[in-house]
């Protein structure tokens, strides 16, 4: 019982030692193949163990969606007695889903609760706007995008936007905004809304030449995409605008309650500005969704004119499961790369540049590459629980080759072992050996007295 016991252990250990995996050098190619296509499925496991979970993270959904009252309805922005017509996508005669309605527009509302938190929605239906034949969204005119997302975001105020074109539905969650640092607080897609240096990437901020570039976007925000004067983010105000100047604006715009002390601080609190933005997809990407992707995971895009809670519900767990599918496509790429392919190539190249060594053939190396890679899969089976699969992957890639190397290394040391061994042996059994015996020969002519 002990030495099958032993024998169990020793061969674990020849599964994990680089010394000891010499056992293991002279396994059939196939076989080799074999461990690397189970290790690359386990692999997708892993992946799939937090798909929903990671998908629902990267997306970032608003927390108050679920409190919205079942008759919050939305109304267009020009005109509030307007609520938002009927919308349904249906297979268009192209072979695509595409959306159908009769009306254009802007429509929104704003839902505050008991603790003073609110949630706004917004919902631009370009139904014009056909990204297949278009390659790219182009402006919409009826929408300012750029003053929706330079507008003041409020405190305790989540933003939602949905953008509905002919075949595709783009969403963002919160406006994207700058903290002192000149860091963006939201996550990196929606941050391409700000022009940037190519150079240095460093954000680009502006002020008015003169008087004669301040206006009003439809927000009641200074629209700063009619600024030219290049400046840095810790400049000020500093051209030549009167109060005189500041009170035509107001009565052109006719604005209440802002005095000219109030339009100083805000001016003079610099933000960067978009002022080259004329396509919605480069704000929103990568929620860019088509319809069909979405309606077979399960949502209603009538509920939207129906019952904005139960659209964003059915719209949360659509987005999950479509982008869950993307996270699993995209490990199922990956693990086939890292653990197929990837053995591979760095088993052939050892190979070509070590056959003069212990390990002289291709499948001895491919043999070794197998079990380090597999092993390697273990531990992403363990981290898969905590980390994203995508995240683990490249790290799982150079643990993977550097034991390898260490692996191969230590393996064709063994010619050098061996022979030091031989001469080690030669040397003791030289030192050991005892003399034999030697005889002499006995004359002829010798007499024997007895």
């Amino acid at each position: 019982m002990e030495s099958k016991s032993k024998k169990i252990i020793d061969f674990i250990k020849s599964l994990f030692l680089p010394r000891k995996m010499v056992k293991h050098m002279n396994m059939s190619f196939f076989l080799s193949l074999v461990i690397l296509l189970i290790a690359s499925c386990l692999n997708i496991v892993t992946s799939n163990i937090r798909a929903g979970e990671d998908a629902e993270k990267m997306i970032q959904f608003p927390s108050m969606h679920e409190e919205l009252p079942e008759d919050f309805e939305l109304y267009s922005l020009t005109d509030r007695t307007k609520k938002m017509p009927a919308l349904s996508v249906q297979a268009g005669s192209e072979g695509y889903t595409c959306l159908t309605t009769e009306t254009n527009g802007v429509y929104q509302n704003l839902y505050t609760n008991s603790d003073g938190k609110s949630i706004d929605i917004t919902v631009v239906v370009a139904k014009d706007v056909d990204v297949i034949k278009e390659d790219a969204i182009k402006h919409i005119d009826f929408f300012e995008i750029e003053g929706y997302f330079q507008q003041d975001k409020k405190e305790n105020t989540e933003y939602v936007l949905y953008v509905l074109t002919h075949d595709r539905i783009y969403y963002l969650f919160n406006m994207d905004q700058i903290n002192e640092e000149g860091k963006s607080t939201k996550a990196m897609s929606n941050a391409l809304i700000f022009e940037t240096n190519s150079n240095t990437g460093e954000l680009k901020y502006y002020l008015p030449k003169d008087q004669s570039e301040l206006s009003l976007n439809e927000y009641g925000n200074f629209d700063t995409t009619k600024w030219t004067r290049l400046v840095s983010s810790t400049d000020e105000l500093d051209f030549a605008a009167t109060s005189e100047a500041f009170e035509q604006l107001k009565a052109e715009n006719k604005i209440e309650g802002l005095d000219y002390s109030a339009y100083e601080k805000m001016v003079k609190n610099i933000k960067p500005v978009t002022r080259h933005l004329k396509e919605v997809d480069s704000a929103l990407h990568p929620c860019v969704v088509q319809y069909f992707s979405l309606t077979n995971n399960g949502l209603n895009f009538s509920n939207l004119s129906k019952s904005v809670k139960t659209f964003q519900t059915e719209f949360k767990n659509a987005l999950v499961i479509y982008e869950a599918g993307n996270l699993k496509t995209n490990a199922l790429i990956f693990s086939a790369v890292i653990n197929l392919f990837f053995p591979l190539f760095l088993s052939a190249i050892t190979w070509l540049m070590s056959r003069s060594f212990y390990m002289n053939k291709f499948r001895q190396y491919y043999a070794i590459c197998s079990l380090c890679f597999a092993m390697t899969t273990i531990i992403a089976l363990i981290a898969g629980f905590f980390v994203n699969y995508l995240e683990l992957m490249f790290p799982l890639l150079i643990i993977g080759s550097v034991y390898y190397i260490v692996a191969t290394f230590r393996i064709n040391t063994l010619q050098n072992d061996d022979e030091n061994n031989d001469d080690k042996d030669n040397k003791d059994n030289k030192s050991n050996k005892k003399e034999p015996i030697r005889y002499a020969k006995i004359s002829d002519d010798t007499t024997i007295i007895g």
